[in-house]
């Protein structure tokens, strides 16, 4: 009896070895570790001119990695983020450590300044020249504009085609008042808007905060430059 309940006891021990034996190590999906990875970056947009949007790459389809026995985390490439395409670094600290690198695509969208009609070259630009063209920024190589208002009053260097992207090797960034120059300044209000004539103290273009004398009080004050020879006191 005791030899049959020996032999029982040792057929189940090894039917439970060979069946652990049998089973499959339990794999890490690449869904998780993508997922890691897109997460790290979107918690760190503080480093992006914009909130970006980011797309994590595919892995290669015959990589496998344990499952991890800890929560995996992520950590920047060599030279940190950056927007393009790129790579964040994923990690599992857990009993079977890995480390690997997630290929990503970090766009940046906003909207740049571009030509709506054709500038010629020598032309002043006006706000009818100007509009806004959604772009993916990190595709953009060179310096652009955001604000049409910092174009306004500025000369072309050359021709600019319809559509085209406005770039500072474009143009000729007017100063629209000039120290010493007479200027009109007006004092808006919510019931009425004064025009008074003034002397501009500094150079400034669209946007500006400059300080202006009125010539008939002498009365100095900060005004904003809000086109050529004007500027703006806010009551």
């Amino acid at each position: 009896m005791h030899t049959a309940l020996r032999l029982l006891t040792t057929l189940a021990l090894a039917g439970l070895a060979a069946a652990a034996a049998a089973s499959p190590v339990t794999t890490q999906s690449h869904a998780s570790i993508r997922a890691v990875a897109t997460a790290h970056v979107l918690a760190n947009t503080e480093q992006f001119a914009v909130n970006p949007t980011v797309e994590a790459g595919e892995l290669d389809s015959r990589l496998t990695l344990r499952q991890c026995s800890k929560p995996l985390s992520a950590f920047d490439p060599p030279g940190g983020l950056s927007a393009g395409k790129g790579v964040v670094g994923v990690r599992c600290s857990g009993d079977h450590p890995w480390k690997l690198y997630v290929p990503v695509t970090v766009s940046l969208p906003g909207s740049v300044v571009t030509a709506v009609t054709a500038i010629n070259r020598g032309e002043v630009i006006t706000r009818h020249h100007l509009g806004l063209q959604s772009k993916d920024l990190s595709r953009l190589h060179r310096a652009f504009f955001l604000d049409p208002a910092k174009l306004i009053g500025s000369q072309a260097k050359r021709s600019i085609a319809p559509g085209k992207v406005i770039t500072p090797a474009m143009v000729d960034t007017a100063r629209l008042v000039k120290r010493g120059s007479a200027v009109s300044i007006l004092s808006a209000s919510p019931l009425v808007q004064v025009r008074m004539k003034g002397k501009a103290l500094g150079n400034g273009g669209t946007g500006d905060l400059i300080r202006v004398k009125n010539t008939h009080s002498g009365r100095i004050v900060s005004a904003t430059v809000v086109g050529p020879g004007t500027v703006r006191v806010t009551n």
